[in-house]
């Protein structure tokens, strides 16, 4: 009777709280192959855009949507460029309309273009009103929060190049100063008008330097030489939205081509957890971070496949995401980003649907013996420092965060103390010893 006992219970543990990557919407929803994703959410509705080059379209930009909470994506627009869309770069604005950048192939120009609120598209060169000729390796634009719209990009002077406009519509001021430089990859991000250019100097042996700019006069401040240990193919820099520490992740070529991610701390660029994360090479890298400033890696898993792998980071150690090749099939092109709820997002080039556009979402599922009515209310939500819950009787409360992770676990009578938990949002679950209700609480 013992072992039934303990055998029903377990049964009972991995029923009402799993977690799986699922599709969201219809797997493949590009016309064709689709190549240089990038992928952004509009924090205010949860709507996702992607942008991507779109090669059942003659390889030119094309941008999908999906409403929160739906299932069908939506194109929102289609040949936006004149030729090959290379090194697409899209964000969304506070009015949640997507902006981007790309390099057209009809001419190699740096070409920037938007949705405004009275639903128009609008397209905008950099400089002076007009194309800036040459083949550039990347464009990358964003919107600081003051308004302000940058595209940086690296073009064929051999030169890293700012732009900054005040505002979509005005003209384009131009920024140069950095050194003359033959570089591999190049990353960009701004906050409060201060950012960080990253970069792999082929001129010294493809190591990572990274430029401080001051967003206002877009002048370079100062650079950190030598960030990484030997030549870096892939890096994504971001800027933590929650502590504005600059972030950047990298395949470190110097150490068998695995992940690595460092911060600036103070004067230098630190370590986040271990050395090569990964368990091996890494590449196509995209970072990005939750409500609470926890960091999120996901990257084309060359030695597992060339499947999809997502990573995050708990203080202390990196983990998968779910589980290690989340994607069926090959995988590149990945784009993470992460909603106002937590929940996690990424866009990728689907191998396993002919290469076309698809989006995952990590999900946690509920209980299916999960009863609503085992409480009737639960508050304040969100909390600072306590949730008070309406019961009669004692209740075993387990608190997870949303990656499955047990941080929580007491019986309570009426009140649970959140105090320690770091602010974002979690999973409760209130056991009676034969019903489970499962709730989403949000620490402030």
């Amino acid at each position: 009777m013992k072992k039934l006992l303990i055998l029903s219970a377990l049964i009972f543990v991995t029923n009402f709280y799993s977690q799986s990557w699922d599709y969201v919407g219809d797997a493949g929803f590009s016309i064709s192959d689709a190549n240089y994703l990038s992928m952004d959410i509009d924090l205010q509705s949860n709507d996702i855009f992607v942008g991507y080059q779109d090669i059942g379209d003659e390889g030119k930009l094309s941008i999908s949507s999906l409403e929160y909470g739906t299932s069908d994506w939506v194109n929102v627009n289609n040949g936006l460029s004149n030729g090959y869309a290379n090194y697409n770069s899209l964000s969304i604005d506070s009015n949640g309309n997507p902006y981007y950048s790309f390099i057209d192939g009809d001419g190699d120009t740096i070409n920037f273009g938007y949705l405004s609120d009275n639903g128009n598209w609008g397209t905008q060169n950099p400089s002076n009103g007009g194309n800036i000729p040459g083949h550039s390796i990347n464009s990358v634009v964003k919107q600081d929060y003051d308004g302000d719209v940058f595209v940086c990009s690296y073009h064929f002077s051999w030169r890293i190049v700012l732009y900054r406009a005040g505002s979509f519509g005005s003209g384009f001021s131009i920024n140069n100063s950095f050194p003359d430089g033959n570089i591999s990859s190049l990353s960009f991000d701004i906050k409060y008008n201060s950012g960080y250019v990253a970069f792999s100097n082929l001129d010294d042996e493809g190591k990572i330097d990274i430029s401080k700019v001051d967003g206002g006069n877009i002048s370079v401040l100062e650079t950190y030489d030598n960030v990484s240990d030997g030549l870096s193919n892939s890096l994504d820099l971001k800027i933590n939205p929650f502590t504005l520490e600059p972030y950047i992740a990298f395949q470190d070529i110097g150490n068998a081509g695995k992940l690595t991610v460092k911060k600036l701390s103070g004067d230098s660029w630190e370590l986040v957890g271990a050395e090569s994360i990964s368990e091996g090479i890494a590449n196509d890298i995209s970072l990005a971070f939750n409500q609470s400033g926890v960091p999120y890696v996901a990257f084309k898993d060359v030695s597992f496949s060339n499947k999809l792998s997502v990573m995050s980071f708990d203080g202390d150690n990196w983990s998968y995401v779910g589980e290690r090749g989340i994607s069926s099939g090959a995988a590149s092109y990945p784009s993470i980003k992460i909603n106002s709820n937590d929940e996690v997002y990424v866009a990728f080039k689907d191998g396993s649907v002919s290469n076309k556009a698809s989006v995952m979402k990590f999900n946690i599922g509920l209980s299916i013996n999960s009863n609503s009515n085992l409480v009737t209310s639960i508050n304040p939500n969100p909390s600072s420092k306590y949730i008070n819950v309406n019961i009669d009787s004692e209740l075993e409360a387990v608190v997870f965060d949303l990656l499955g992770k047990e941080l929580i676990r007491e019986n309570i009578t009426g009140r649970l103390d959140i105090s320690s938990l770091e602010k974002g949002t979690y999973i409760l679950n209130l056991i009676d010893g034969l019903n489970t209700s499962t709730h989403k609480i949000i620490k402030e």
